[in-house]
């Protein structure tokens, strides 16, 4: 996924699949990078794209979950 250069935290939510108190902890703890316009905070493509990346692989198949 190709994201664009700034994203409202809105749009991260959306891309991310997580929500707003999330990603201002993700923002807080330094895995996301933001800034601000005006009043507005935005997120850089580059630092959800790295976030993403940075994720561990979910098991798949058989015995992915436990009881599975």
């Amino acid at each position: 996924m190709e994201m664009p250069p700034l994203l409202t935290v809105a749009a991260a939510c959306k891309a991310l699949g997580i929500g707003r108190t999330t990603v201002y902890g993700l923002i807080a703890n330094g895995a996301l990078v933001a800034r601000k316009i005006g009043n507005k905070t935005v997120l850089t493509g580059a630092s959800v794209t790295a976030f993403i990346n940075g994720l561990p692989p979910a098991p798949i198949g058989r015995g992915a979950r436990e009881g599975g």
